[in-house]
C-alpha cells in the first residue's frame, strides 16, 4: 500500500500563508490532520512553533486553530454562540472569559447579528464561516485551513477568501489546503505543490508561474448586484 504522505518537507515560516496546492487524494487532508495531531505519523517529525506534537500534544493542540473540511465539525441541532461556548469550555476558558471571545469572533467574521439562530437553517457558506469562528477561540498562533472554500457557490467563496485575507494582513500563520490555483495565487505568500503524497515544487505564486511560463492567472467573480 502506497503511503497518503511520503518524504513530505514542509517549512512554514511565521506570518506565512503557505498554500498546499494538489488534486484531491494528493495528501493535503491528511498532512493538516497530522499537523494538528489527530493522525499520527508513522515516521518523521511534525513541528510547530518548535515543539515536538508527538511529545508536546496538549502544547501543540494549544497554539493551534484547526477548520477542517466539511460542515459536520459544528453542531446543527445549536445555535451559533452555543457552538462557540461549547468549544471554547472544551479549551477551558470559563464562561466569563469566553463570552468576550465568542462577541469578537461572531464580529469578526460577519455573523454576530444571526448567532441565536439553529445553524441547521444557515447555508453552507454561513455555516463554514461558523468553523473558521471556532478555530480563531483560543487566539492561536498557527491557522491550519483545511478547503475552507471547498462547495461553496462563488460569493461565498469570495466571501471567505477575504477574511482569510484579512487575517494575512492580520499577520497570522496559515497553512491552507486547496485545489484551486487561483486561489493559492490570490491568497498564499509561498505554495508548495502536493502530488500522490509528495513534494512536487515549491515557490512564490509567482516563481512557479514563471516555471511553467505563465505571467498571470485570471481572476473571474460575480460582479456585485446594485439595489
Amino acid at each position: 500500500m502506497l503511503p497518503s504522505v511520503d518524504r513530505l518537507n514542509l517549512t512554514i515560516g511565521a506570518g506565512q500563508v503557505y498554500a498546499l496546492l494538489g488534486p484531491n487524494g494528493a495528501g493535503k487532508s491528511t498532512t493538516v490532520r497530522m499537523i494538528a495531531t489527530l493522525l499520527e505519523p508513522t515516521s518523521g517529525q511534525v513541528r510547530v512553533c518548535g515543539l515536538d506534537s508527538a511529545t508536546h500534544r496538549r502544547e501543540t493542540r494549544a497554539l493551534l486553530g484547526v477548520a477542517l473540511g466539511g460542515e459536520r465539525s459544528v453542531y446543527w441541532k445549536l445555535t451559533a454562540r452555543q457552538n462557540l461556548e461549547y468549544f471554547a469550555a472544551l479549551h477551558g476558558q470559563s464562561r466569563r472569559r469566553a463570552r468576550g471571545r465568542i462577541e469578537q469572533v461572531l464580529e469578526l467574521l460577519d455573523i454576530a447579528d444571526r448567532a441565536d439562530e439553529h445553524i441547521e437553517t444557515w447555508s453552507t457558506g454561513l455555516r463554514q464561516r461558523l468553523v473558521l469562528a471556532r478555530a480563531l477561540l483560543n487566539r492561536p498562533r498557527v491557522l491550519l485551513l483545511d478547503e475552507p472554500s471547498s462547495g461553496l457557490d462563488p460569493r461565498a467563496a469570495q466571501g471567505m477568501q477575504e477574511h482569510i485575507l484579512r487575517f494575512r494582513e492580520a499577520g497570522h500563520t496559515i497553512l491552507l489546503t486547496t485545489h484551486d490555483m487561483a486561489e493559492a495565487d490570490m491568497l498564499a505568500t509561498r505554495v508548495g505543490i502536493i502530488d500522490s503524497g509528495r513534494l512536487a515544487g515549491e515557490g512564490t505564486p509567482a516563481e512557479l508561474k514563471r516555471a511553467v511560463g505563465a505571467l498571470s492567472l485570471i481572476h473571474i467573480s460575480e460582479p456585485t448586484r446594485r439595489t
